[in-house]
């Protein structure tokens, strides 16, 4: 799971950095190089959410919004440069924090079984949960920016 959210960060986080290329402009070059990237994003969160199926419905809050960036219009002429900023910071956020959603080891490994795992259990940890809620939340916000 680490390694998949991994991935998806740096493939997420070069979405975020040729974000600016396709602004309003599907004819530039980059334009390819940004779909690219959104497919390997893509990629490697559908193996995630196939090895974490417990949290598909925060992650499928991603998939959607990497659904609505695909398509050709939908970073058009008309965001004004706040809404811009705002949905590149809310891709680059989500890109950054998925992985350290499933990068804590001291995330529920309590000694108490009742809320982690046993004491004897040296697995990796469970994803973080509040993370992982924040991260649908902005794709969520990144989404309504972008079909509002």
């Amino acid at each position: 799971m680490l390694e998949m959210s991994q991935r998806f960060s740096v493939h997420f986080t070069e979405v975020y950095l040729r974000l600016p290329s396709v602004y309003g402009n599907e004819t530039d070059p980059t334009h390819y190089w940004f779909q690219n990237e959104l497919d390997y994003a893509e990629w490697a969160l559908n193996k995630l959410m196939k090895l974490d199926e417990a949290h598909t419905s925060e992650l499928v809050r991603i998939e959607e919004l990497i659904m609505n960036l695909r398509s050709p219009n939908a970073i058009g002429p008309w965001f004004n440069n706040s809404q811009f900023a705002d949905l590149g910071n809310s891709i680059y956020s989500i890109a950054q924090k998925l992985p350290q959603a499933y990068w804590n080891p001291f995330n529920s490994t309590s000694v108490n079984s009742d809320t982690g795992p046993p004491f004897w259990y040296f697995g990796p940890s469970p994803p973080d949960e509040a993370i992982l809620q924040r991260i649908a939340t902005l794709a969520i916000h990144a989404k309504e920016i972008i079909v509002p």
